[in-house]
């Protein structure tokens, strides 16, 4: 077990820096289609649920659909990348929320942890290729801090955005935006 865990992170690092070069000499091909992403954040958190059976990751979706045109391997990758750090990052006897909002043009995909939150000088380059904040949990976590600017990237190229707003209180809530199909 222990020595698959090693040659899964090695082979996620790997497939991490061949995305960046990809993304930077703009080699990526998007295979789109219509999706419901509901659905599609439903199967990435009961991955990892099985994964992760001792964190509490808690769902919740509006009413409206939430129909996009996008490359659903791309959106999951992203997906993953919000999940892993807010599981990566934060304590584990706190809770994490995934929450989907539709809009009349966009949807918005929200994951929200509890933990210890993000230094405002450190926001504006968390999106940058191997920046990482700096906290008890950064320090103690593998990584080369490409997935967030992995994941802005590619939802650029599916016509969205990505934030992140720090809570009151503690944690913080990264979220995306993508053209919803009307």
């Amino acid at each position: 077990m222990r020595l698959r865990t090693q040659v899964d992170h090695i082979s996620n690092l790997v497939t991490d820096l061949l995305d960046v070069s990809r993304l930077e000499r703009g080699n990526v091909i998007l295979r789109t289609e219509e999706l419901e992403l509901s659905k599609l954040i439903e199967t990435c958190l009961e991955e990892f649920r099985l994964l992760q059976p001792e964190r509490i990751i808690s769902f919740s979706a509006s009413e409206s659909s939430t129909l996009i045109k996008a490359d659903p391997l791309r959106i999951y990758q992203v997906l993953s990348n919000l999940l892993n750090n807010a599981i990566r990052y934060t304590p584990i006897n706190t809770s994490i929320e995934i929450r989907v909002d539709s809009f009349s043009q966009t949807v918005r995909v929200s994951v929200r942890d509890h933990g210890s939150g993000i230094a405002l000088n450190q926001v504006a380059e968390l999106f940058e290729p191997f920046k990482r904040g700096s906290n008890e949990f950064v320090s103690n976590s593998p990584g080369l801090g490409l997935g967030l600017f992995i994941s802005r990237e590619i939802l650029s190229l599916h016509g969205g955005k990505i934030e992140l707003i720090n809570n009151l209180g503690g944690g913080c809530t990264f979220y995306f935006e993508l053209p919803k199909l009307n």
